[in-house]
């Protein structure tokens, strides 16, 4: 079952955020994660936008509360299924840290992943993930 307070918003147009996406999709067995575009109209109604936070972070919400780019990570992780529940070791590593290596990844995914597509293609059975 699919709940409301367990989505993933992330950047469409991000090569990375994509390949992300498509682990959630094949990995989320319990079906309990959705996810939805920054740009959307889901995450206008949480009053997400790129125009509120950056295009290249990863938001979270569970149960109500936001998680931000590393923690959003984690907590997507350990949420997706039980093999993924040792996620949540990584919280041992400061967050500043974290944070650190989070941005410098989400400044430079162009350079990394340049030259790779960034759309989206999924099935039918995966588009019912998607909010929006």
């Amino acid at each position: 079952m699919i709940s409301d307070n367990s989505i993933v918003f992330l950047d469409t147009e991000c090569v990375l955020c994509n390949y992300f996406a498509h682990f959630i999709v094949r990995k989320n067995h319990r079906r309990t994660i959705q996810l939805a575009s920054l740009s959307g109209t889901t995450a206008g109604k949480w009053r997400l936008s790129a125009g509120n936070h950056k295009v290249d972070t990863v938001i979270y919400l569970k149960n109500g509360i936001f998680y931000y780019k590393s923690n959003a990570v984690i907590e997507i992780l350990s949420d997706i299924n039980l093999l993924f529940k040792c996620a949540k070791i990584f919280y041992i590593i400061p967050q500043k840290l974290r944070n650190y290596l989070y941005d410098f990844i989400a400044r430079n995914r162009y350079k990394i992943w340049k030259g790779k597509k960034n759309c989206l293609l999924l099935d039918a059975q995966k588009k019912k993930f998607f909010l929006d």
